[in-house]
């Protein structure tokens, strides 16, 4: 979000593949409106991790400014 303009200038979203236990409770699909076929062909969590890293770097906020 940029401060000054108060607009979104970039968004990062991924589901991900649960590894812990893959199948998603009826509980967790009433909470979240996510269903066991949204993140079943996703990647996992460290895989997502990579990801949002090399989102971050293109979109330019893992640069250090003086």
């Amino acid at each position: 979000m940029n401060a000054r303009t108060w607009e979104v200038e970039s968004r990062f979203h991924h589901y991900v593949r649960p590894t812990c236990r893959p199948d998603l409770t009826t509980f967790c699909t009433q909470l979240t409106g996510i269903i066991q076929e949204m993140v079943d062909s996703q990647s996992t969590l460290d895989e997502v991790l990579q990801k949002f890293d090399k989102w971050m770097e293109n979109v330019g906020l893992t640069q250090i400014t003086k």
